[in-house]
């Protein structure tokens, strides 16, 4: 999954979280920035492989993520996301991805009665 995180919560991240190919129990957690992991598990190890489209990777056990993850919805104070990032570069973007996202959602949208 994707997940897009923000400094109301937690540190700014954008996170790649998939299951562990070889390891039960945990999910792969990748970043394209360093602190998006660091911030966010300042606990875990951390590690690089420098060619990778997300070159930093972190081990994680499924209910160690779980708690973070339900820590952040049960702190969250924003309503509305993008408002909330911090990070000048990270802010734009998500709004880049928004962007994006609304362009793919118009063709969904329900039509107006006339």
């Amino acid at each position: 999954m994707w997940l897009a995180l923000s400094d109301s919560c937690t540190a700014d991240a954008w996170l790649s979280v998939v299951t562990h190919k070889d390891k039960a129990g945990y999910l792969l957690v990748r970043a394209r920035h360093p602190n998006h992991i660091s911030d966010n598990f300042p606990d875990v190890h951390m590690y690089v492989i420098e060619h990778a489209d997300y070159p930093y990777r972190a081990n994680i056990p499924s209910e160690d993520f779980g708690q973070f993850m339900y820590e952040y919805c049960t702190t969250m104070t924003y309503s509305n996301f993008k408002s909330s990032v911090k990070d000048f570069d990270f802010h734009n973007a998500m709004s880049a991805v928004w962007h994006m996202m609304y362009q793919y959602g118009e063709n969904y949208r329900p039509e107006e009665d006339e």
